[in-house]
């Protein structure tokens, strides 16, 4: 899941996932739809949890972060 707070600490849920479990395959292609349907632009910020499929996952190529 992925959440923003506003300018009046509303929390906005902006995208998530049904999945089977927490794996770098999903993790995978959680962040690679992210960054391509949401977030195409360039120099954001990505605050993780701290989960290891994800910090595997942020630093490969193929996930543009």
């Amino acid at each position: 899941m992925v959440i923003a707070q506003d300018d009046k600490n509303k929390i906005l849920l902006i995208a998530f996932v049904v999945v089977e479990g927490k794996t770098t395959k999903t993790w995978l292609l959680f962040l690679k739809n992210f960054k391509r349907h949401v977030t195409p632009q360039n120099d954001l910020c990505l605050i993780l949890d701290k989960h290891e499929s994800i910090k595997i996952i942020y630093s490969r190529r193929d996930s543009r972060w």
